[in-house]
């Protein structure tokens, strides 16, 4: 496992299919075979067929608001379960916080991790049973994404 990326092992575990395809869908693909470092929590098929119609609809039908999405489901660095439980919140590729709560059992945001801590060359995986929604961005206007500065650099690699 320690020489696949964390693209490849995703890719390999049946149970995230859908969030490979989003994460193809929205080029993200480099990055999680790239050499950086990252923590990713990624939601299993079941999550994603707990999702409300419109949700879906709704990221489906807004590439940007879906790639905002799924870096949002992406941390920078290597974060295990372990050191998980001695923090509060995670900073995302957003800039967004993630809520960690070890009360009954890690949760992050209102997701349960499912299974912690799959290894991989450039990261660690931890899988989910909820996908996570964006809270900051959650007043979108008029079908207006509320990009950042920051976000941008993301974007085009600042």
């Amino acid at each position: 496992n320690k020489v696949k990326s964390v693209y490849q092992i995703a890719a390999g575990l049946g149970a995230l299919a859908t969030w490979v395809a989003a994460v193809e869908a929205v080029a993200l693909v480099d990055l999680l075979k790239g050499d950086d470092y990252i923590t990713v929590f990624a939601p299993n098929d079941e999550a994603f067929s707990k999702m409300s119609r419109n949700c879906v609809e709704e990221l489906a039908g807004d590439l940007e608001k879906f790639a905002a999405n799924v870096r949002y489901h992406i941390a920078p660095g290597r974060v295990t379960s372990s050191e998980l439980w001695q923090i509060d919140s995670l900073r995302t590729l957003l800039k967004d916080d993630l809520l960690i709560d070890a009360r009954r059992g890690l949760q992050v945001n209102n997701a349960r991790i499912v299974e912690p801590d799959i290894e991989c060359r450039n990261g660690v995986i931890h899988i989910i049973d909820s996908v996570l929604t964006i809270r900051k961005h959650s007043k979108v206007r008029a079908g207006q994404f509320a990009v950042e500065p920051e976000y941008l650099n993301l974007v085009v690699g600042g």
